[in-house]
């Protein structure tokens, strides 16, 4: 009949309109559970790299299953982590060879933004460069060759203050 037409006609838009709620909704909670999945697998690397990444993953899940309390864990986990390399990298500045003092620089910049670690990389490097500098005067120094000597009066121009370079800053005008 007429009237049974006109209902299936008129319930068509609801009908279709429920439909693709659903399934939006469908796609999204298989959209959070595959980034959860993701945030639980990088869970397991324990990582700072990892752990950072799973962080920023379960922030976006939000209230989705257990993602409040496993990022309470992360940021916690994440925070002793980051202190603990914080320090290492103090530690390995402080045995001052330059192979040290690169891996100090190499996971200060792993720390991104944490504490002073951008600033405390930059005066690592700039240590190392003065280093450099010293050490290639100090064997031009050493060689007492007159052309060395100019050369390693000008390196030491340049590192007033650093080591002992004042010092040998007098020893190359003598």
């Amino acid at each position: 009949t007429n009237t049974d037409i006109k209902e299936l006609y008129d319930s068509i838009p609801k009908t279709l309109s429920e439909d693709i709620k659903a399934a939006r909704e469908k796609k999204q909670l298989e959209a959070n559970e595959n980034k959860y999945k993701e945030a639980s697998a990088l869970l397991e690397g324990d990582s700072l790299k990892d752990l950072t990444k799973a962080e920023v993953i379960l922030n976006e899940l939000g209230s989705f299953k257990d993602s409040k309390d496993l990022l309470k864990h992360v940021s916690a986990s994440l925070d002793k982590k980051k202190s603990g390399q914080y320090d290492e990298a103090k530690t390995l500045f402080y045995e001052g060879t330059e192979t040290s003092v690169l891996k100090a620089i190499e996971k200060l910049d792993e720390l991104g933004q944490y504490k002073d670690a951008p600033d405390l990389s930059k005066e690592y490097w700039s240590y190392l460069k003065k280093e450099r500098s010293y050490q290639n005067a100090l064997k031009a120094v050493e060689s007492e060759e007159l052309n060395e000597l100019r050369d390693a009066k000008t390196k030491l121009e340049g590192l007033s203050g650093f080591k002992n370079a004042d010092e040998l800053l007098i020893t190359c005008s003598d």
